[in-house]
């Protein structure tokens, strides 16, 4: 297979297994890595280590100030990193990587979907947030193909999924000729 036909999936980094999640840990999801795995190019990211957090890290959750939803440290609200995941999803959303879907850690401040909790003043106000990172590539790339692992629970599923992903390849292969 060409370099070009080569079909690219990012995925969050811990669900191939890499230890970058905030405690060290990470989340492999064995059954992601093994129906998907063999028919496509998994590349990994993680939109936290790569702003420069570090491994381990402080957690942060999302936070509601004043109608504006910002990322901040659990412990220490002084720890804001909002404006660079923003920044960062803002840059690998407009770099012409050959992406043709992302896998996304549900839940999760940087990466989840319509499934983030969002805090006020220390108390639970919705789970229905998405990650910093993730809503720029949604807000850039419309049209890509995304899932978390959390939709992917089963080999139909990811079949499914895969079969979205090869519809979406095909037509930047043709937008590209």
């Amino acid at each position: 297979m060409d370099e070009d036909n080569v079909i690219r999936i990012a995925i969050s980094a811990c669900l191939l297994g890499q230890n970058v999640r905030y405690d060290g840990t990470n989340k492999l999801n064995a059954l992601i890595v093994e129906t998907l795995g063999p028919h496509v190019e998994l590349v990994p990211f993680c939109p936290e280590v790569a702003i420069g957090l570090g491994i381990p890290r402080p957690p942060i959750h999302l936070v509601d100030l004043a109608g504006e939803v910002r990322a901040q440290g659990v412990a220490d609200s002084s720890l804001d990193p909002t404006e660079p995941l923003r920044d960062y999803g803002q840059q690998i959303a407009h770099q012409p990587a050959g992406i043709s879907g992302f896998i996304f850690k549900a839940r999760s401040p940087s990466c989840g979907v319509n499934n983030v909790k969002i805090f006020q003043n220390g108390k639970l106000i919705a789970e229905t947030g998405t990650g910093l990172f993730a809503a720029e590539i949604l807000k850039a790339c419309p049209t890509l193909p995304i899932a978390q692992e959390s939709d992917l629970e089963t080999a139909e599923q990811c079949e499914v999924f895969y079969q979205r992903i090869l519809r979406y390849h095909d037509q930047q292969s043709i937008t590209k000729s």
